[in-house]
Order: structure tokens, then C-alpha cells, then sequence
């Protein structure tokens, strides 16, 4: 990393408009200090928050340096079953060891693992879509205060959401079972930020209770069974603060779709499993481990107005605070919090 931008540095001085944000040039450098990025490691404070997969024991730390503060390479065990899990690359790793995964999670693991090689290969681990420009600010909005709170990232992928929450965030525990997402994730990000990346499926998932003001989600409609879905949100609810705040994202089943028979389970072009909600299906999900529980939706096509490209951005966002359009969103976003009488 100090080698590239050494070696960089006279460039960026002479021509600084190849870092301007929206820059072509200027995201191509940034993803090649993505790929030889190298990763700090686990931070050794969130190892506590993690439980054995297996039977929810505490995790320990085998032999740490003295002092240390991150840790690139290791092990750590449950103290009750004595299950040792590696640290691999800076990553906890929990699947090595684990079940095998259902049909589709294998799938989709592979797939998202050669997505992400694709997008570090074609130099766009940073770069966002319109889509993207549509979604994230006011689903971040969402987290409401996140300056020095910890949070929980389920399916943290390649990092979209990963790296502006490190800015603000005092730590976060960043989960997912794709590993090439995870060491992308990873590289994008400044050796100074305090991220623990852990490999692991959402559905098995343990936590130390009571670890985390804040708990975020975008990968709820790619779990595929109610039952899946179930144990991910128990698992967030204990891991969660008292009043402590769950954002979930998820593909939303609007009533054009119903009105047209659109499916609620589909497949993406990759083939990866995706299912629909409307607010009535995820709030029956959430409220059995969250009494409170807001919706709202993002990613708006205006009728009309989305033919034109250049204002597909402005037209949605403003399109969240006009009535019935507000409905039309295609994802749904739910705030759950979780209060003294939730489970």
C-alpha cells in the first residue's frame, strides 16, 4: 500500500484531477491501491463479540504477540468445545469447519466469489451505479446516529456500504460467506479502520449478546428459507443493545408487481436466489424479534419521468417524500428497533 502511493505520488502532484471522486482516472487508481492493498488484520477487541458456531462458546485467542491490536494470521478456539477457527488474511474464518451449505447458498457463494473477482479484474470494487446513487443515502439515513457506535454488517459483499459506514463508525463487525468479497472489502478500505471481517453464514451466525448499537443488512431477500431468515434476525435481536437499531434492505414486491403476477421468489441473471417482500411478509418476519418497526422505500421509478436518464437520481429521491409514489420503491427498507419487551 505505502509502496504504491510512493510510487504514485509524483503523478497525483502533478495532476491531481485523476483523484476527483466522479474521475475515471482517478477510480482506476484507487482500485489499483485496492489490489495491492495489504490487510492490517482482525481487530483482537472484536474477537469477543463472535461465538462458536456450534455451540456459542466464547472464542479465544491462541497465542496473540504481546500488545497486539490486529491480528493478520492465526487461531482462535471455543472455550467449550475446543473447536479451533483460523484467521486467515486479516479474515475470521467460521465455514471451514462448519455444515455443509443448502443447495442454494453454495450457489450463491460461488457466484458472488467470482462476481467479486470480476469487478476487482475490471477495476470497479469502488465505483457505483446509478442505482447505488439512488440507494445509499437514505438507507444509511436509516442507521440514524452511527459517529462512535459499533455495528453489525450482514452480507457486506464488496464493501459499498462498508466503507462510508468505517467512516463513522467506531467499529464494525463485517460478515459474509463470499471470501474473494471479503478480501476486496477489505483492501478497499485504510489500514487505520476498525473492521473485523468474519466468513460465515448468516443463518448460523452467534454473537455475544448485547455487542452492537447498530445492526445493517442488504443480503435479507438472498436468504432462502423463512427458516434461514428466522435464526439470522434471533441472532441479530440478542446481539443488539437494548433500543438498539436493525436496517434491513430488501427487494420490494410493490402493487405493480402484484397486479402484473410478478413472482416473489426469482433468480437473478446469475442465477442467485432473490425473494420479494411487502411490508406486511417482512414485518411478520421482524416483529417476533422487534416490536418496533418503521418502513419505507428507495430506488423509485417515477412513470414517465425514469425514461430520462439524467434525472433518474434526482426524480427518485425526491419521489420518497411525495405520497403514493413513496410506495413504489423498488426496495423496501425496515428500521426495527430493539426495545425492553422484544425477545
Amino acid at each position: 500500500m505505502i509502496l504504491v502511493v510512493v510510487l504514485f505520488s509524483p503523478l497525483f502532484l502533478l495532476f491531481p484531477e485523476i483523484l476527483e471522486k466522479d474521475s475515471e482516472y482517478g477510480r482506476r487508481v484507487r482500485n489499483l491501491i485496492v489490489f495491492a492493498a495489504v490487510i492490517k488484520g482482525f481487530p483482537v477487541r472484536l474477537i469477543d463479540t463472535v461465538r462458536c458456531s456450534k455451540d456459542g462458546g466464547r472464542l479465544r485467542l491462541d497465542g496473540p504477540e504481546e500488545g497486539a491490536d490486529f491480528i493478520a494470521e492465526g487461531k482462535v478456539h471455543c472455550e467449550k468445545c475446543g473447536v479451533v477457527y483460523k484467521i486467515q488474511d486479516g479474515i475470521l474464518e467460521m465455514l471451514e469447519d462448519a455444515a455443509p451449505l443448502d443447495e442454494r447458498n453454495h450457489f450463491e457463494m460461488a457466484a458472488r466469489d467470482v462476481e467479486a473477482h470480476k469487478r476487482v479484474e475490471s477495476n470497479e470494487i469502488t465505483a457505483l451505479s446509478e442505482i447505488d446513487r439512488m440507494e445509499l443515502p437514505t438507507t444509511l439515513g436509516q442507521l440514524g446516529k452511527t459517529d462512535g457506535r459499533s455495528l453489525l454488517e450482514i452480507g457486506c459483499g464488496t464493501g459499498r456500504y462498508t466503507r462510508p459506514l468505517a467512516e463513522r463508525c467506531n467499529s464494525i463487525l463485517a460478515v459474509d460467506f463470499s471470501k474473494e468479497s471479503l478480501l476486496a472489502n477489505a483492501r478497499s478500505l485504510p489500514e487505520d479502520r476498525n473492521v473485523g471481517f468474519v466468513r460465515a453464514d448468516a443463518g448460523d451466525l452467534k454473537l455475544k449478546e448485547e455487542s452492537f448499537d447498530l445492526a445493517f443488512s442488504t443480503a435479507y431477500s438472498n436468504l432462502p428459507s423463512p427458516q434461514i431468515r428466522s435464526r439470522s434476525n434471533e441472532s441479530v435481536s440478542r446481539a443488539l443493545k437494548r433500543n438498539g437499531k436493525y436496517v434491513v434492505s430488501t427487494h420490494h414486491h410493490d402493487i405493480r408487481e402484484i397486479l402484473r403476477g410478478v413472482s416473489v421468489a426469482e433468480e437473478y441473471e446469475n442465477g442467485i436466489f432473490f425473494q420479494r417482500f411487502t411490508r406486511g411478509s417482512l414485518r411478520r418476519e421482524l416483529e417476533k424479534y422487534f416490536s418496533t418497526i418503521e418502513m419505507k422505500t428507495v430506488v423509485i421509478w417515477v412513470p414517465y419521468v425514469s425514461r430520462f436518464k439524467p434525472g433518474r437520481v434526482f426524480f427518485s429521491r425526491l419521489a420518497e417524500k411525495v405520497p403514493i409514489l413513496n410506495q413504489l420503491g423498488g426496495l423496501l427498507l425496515a428500521t426495527a428497533v430493539k426495545d425492553k419487551s422484544s425477545s
